[in-house]
């Protein structure tokens, strides 16, 4: 009896054991136990505060503050209580965080309710007052703001009464303050805005209205990012650490570009310049040192020439106004044009000895003859791509450099022929009437293959045609809008017994919707029939996400009898149809219905 007794007390669980596993996590250093919490959501973090005394004194001395309207959904859903809750947290935190404040988030995208503006007000004065007293480091202010259609006469001035422009000004020259992003302010009346922080190194402003002047004055800054500011007439920033500027204006209807005077320190860190919807000087691109410029749709000169050997990568969006663009930048290993609504604008980058990737979007003026005189004295160039160059009829390059080579929508071409040993990648989206020559063995193409008619046995003998061109690639994918593009009657085999691809060892298919139903063993013949004897073949989804791989073995060749398969008996390259098989299934489910539908296709060649 005593031996029971002893035994059953074994088996209890000890109730200090039991706490003790749980409070393991809460015995951590409070500076781990922050760093978790940091990875959590605002809402995680404050469970976590309830699970025990520790947490709780370990959440109300964390020093980030993270107020965010769209995870906060109290029961009746109210602005009310979101402000309300905000300055009981500030109240509740605010003393065991006054002054180790690191980082405070507030994002607030709804409607105004104008029964009560006062609140809104009150609220984010409270945040700005505690910002300042605590010495944060990291500031962000995300106001989304609409007004109710009703209220939609009345709207404008309550939002301009919820932010107080006086609140920012000590925020502005903060001594602390490294990372400063504002989103959706709205100041009125129009101010000028004088940033001196310090330590600011990060300064978004971003959709704000108010602001006719900005002026930053900060030694430390690194990264600024300016967009959509309607009325802006001025920005400058002064700091000779400047790394990354952004800036995109407005482009306002029927007038043109809101005009914005940005002015920019010459400096020799700055690494990332972009610049959008803003007039530049011709003489000011001639004279920054950046390693990438980004120009898109801004007010520049008719005959713009720049001359800068410190841009290694431009990208440009132009305007109907360029009408001659010429590059002497013997650094620039990189330039992608587009041209806007096929503005007729002249290339001359014959200075570019050092381009090795070319992307030009709807450009009128690539001629045939343009291509011969330019592409091949471009001795570094390994990546062209061709989009919508709608006057190209012949292409015709010779070159050991390049290695990718890309075409879409060029519909007037009938010609192409690339003698490029090294290619390794060939991009086409464009008309199957074209002829094609490409000498590389260590290609790989990516074909999207576009229907332009009804005639089945029409359309299957042009793509079959088209699709011989490739025969010597190692790997293709064919994208269709559906899988029917692909799918042709079973009399076609006997019009056209030798099939296109029969190098070809990895076949990809990429399809809006691959069927789940016996719909897909007919798609995987007509696809076996382009590449009769591959190594893999694989099934992508577009809409699902979903992608599936049959690897293929082959055993050894099957014992012909009379009436087997006729489909490649008198050619000398047999068919997968004439080896016992080996398929090995990856990315399938075992219990979907297409892999059972595959599984029984394929098992009648699985046996010796």
């Amino acid at each position: 009896m005593m031996e029971m007794n002893a035994m059953e007390e074994t088996k209890k669980p000890r109730v200090d054991d039991h706490e003790g596993s749980n409070t393991k996590l809460q015995h951590l250093p409070q500076p781990i136990i922050h760093h978790i919490m940091h990875l959590l959501l605002c809402k995680d973090a404050t469970k976590l505060s309830a699970l025990s005394k520790d947490f709780y004194s370990h959440w109300i001395s964390f020093p980030v503050l993270d107020f965010n309207y769209d995870f906060f959904q109290p029961k009746d859903n109210s602005d009310e209580t979101f402000f309300t809750y905000i300055q009981r947290i500030i109240e509740l935190r605010g003393p065991h965080i006054k002054d180790t404040l690191q980082k405070l988030n507030f994002t607030y995208h709804g409607e105004i309710k104008p029964t009560n503006p006062h609140l809104y007000r009150t609220a984010f004065d409270a945040l700005l007052d505690f910002v300042m007293e605590s010495n944060c480091k990291e500031i962000t202010f995300d106001l989304r703001i609409t007004v109710p259609y009703r209220f939609i006469l009345q709207g404008k001035s309550i939002i301009n009464q919820i932010v107080s422009y006086d609140k920012f000004v000590p925020l502005f020259s903060s001594m602390f303050l490294t990372v400063l992003k504002l989103t959706g302010l709205r100041f009125s009346p129009i101010v000028d805005a004088f940033i001196t922080c310090p330590m600011l190194q990060e300064l978004l402003i971003n959709s704000c209205e108010g602001f006719h002047t900005i002026v930053v004055s900060c030694p430390s800054i690194k990264k600024v990012e300016v967009k959509f500011c309607l009325g802006l007439g001025a920005f400058q920033v002064e700091g000779e650490k400047l790394e990354s500027f952004i800036f995109e204006g407005i482009r306002i209807y029927n007038t043109g570009l809101q005009p914005c005077d940005v002015h920019l320190p010459v400096c020799d860190s700055l690494r990332y310049l972009h610049l959008s919807k803003v007039k530049v000087l011709t003489d000011y691109l001639n004279e920054v040192a950046t390693e990438f410029l980004y120009l898109g749709r801004c007010d520049l000169s008719v005959n713009l020439q720049i001359y800068n050997p410190h841009i290694r990568v431009l990208e440009m969006e132009c305007n109907n106004k360029v009408e001659n663009l010429v590059l002497n930048t013997p650094n620039l290993e990189s330039f992608k044009f587009t041209a806007f609504e096929r503005q007729a604008c002249t290339l001359n980058i014959l200075a570019c000895l050092a381009l090795r990737i070319l992307k030009l979007r709807d450009v009128i003026t690539i001629t045939d003859e343009w291509v011969k005189n330019v592409l091949l004295r471009l001795v570094c160039l390994e990546d062209v791509e061709l989009l919508n160059c709608i006057m190209l009829q012949q292409i015709i390059l010779k070159t050991e450099i390049l290695k990718k080579f890309s075409l879409y929508g060029c519909l007037d071409l009938r010609e192409l022929v690339l003698e490029t040993p090294n290619l390794v990648e060939f991009n086409y989206i464009g008309s199957l009437g074209i002829y094609v020559q490409i000498l590389s063995g260590k290609c790989s193409g990516n074909i999207r293959l576009s229907r332009n008619t009804s005639d089945h046995l029409l359309w299957f003998e042009n793509m079959t045609e088209f699709l011989r061109s490739f025969d010597h690639f190692k790997n293709i994918t064919f994208t269709c809008s559906t899988t029917e593009d692909m799918i042709f009657p079973r009399e076609f085999v006997w019009l056209n017994k030798i099939p296109p691809l029969y190098d070809v060892k990895h076949i990809r298919f990429q399809a809006e919707n691959i069927p789940s139903n016996e719909v897909v063993t007919r798609l995987v013949e007509c696809l076996l029939w382009f590449v009769p004897k591959p190594l893999t073949l694989t099934l992508s989804s577009n809409s699902s996400g979903k992608t599936g791989t049959l690897k293929f073995g082959y055993v050894r060749r099957r014992v012909e009898e009379r009436g087997s398969e006729q489909c490649c008996s008198s050619l000398p390259i047999k068919c997968w149809k004439h080896f016992v098989l080996k398929v090995q299934y990856e990315g399938f489910d075992d219990e979907e219905p297409m892999t059972q539908c595959l599984e029984k296709f394929f098992a009648p060649y699985m046996r010796y």
